[in-house]
């Protein structure tokens, strides 16, 4: 098979993000299955490599909510 070989195209940005660097200390958010297994890998990660602290806990699912992980940021 031979490959086309293209210039000038963007990279696409990642889909599914999670917006660590915008929360502050006390802030969490819900991650809905199925991202809520890279969204807890994301944050122990975070944890490692910065001096950010976040917490995860799995949320049951609710009449209103379909469950998932609640990430809180700690310090």
């Amino acid at each position: 098979m031979k490959y086309v070989i293209e210039k000038g195209i963007p990279v696409a940005p990642r889909s599914g993000e999670f917006p660590f660097n915008e929360m502050q200390v006390g802030d969490s958010i819900l991650v809905p299955w199925p991202e809520a297994k890279r969204a807890r890998e994301r944050a122990m990660t975070r944890n490692q490599r910065t001096k950010t602290r976040w917490v995860t806990r799995t949320v049951k699912e609710t009449k209103t909510s379909l469950g998932g992980i609640r990430i809180w940021r700690t310090q």
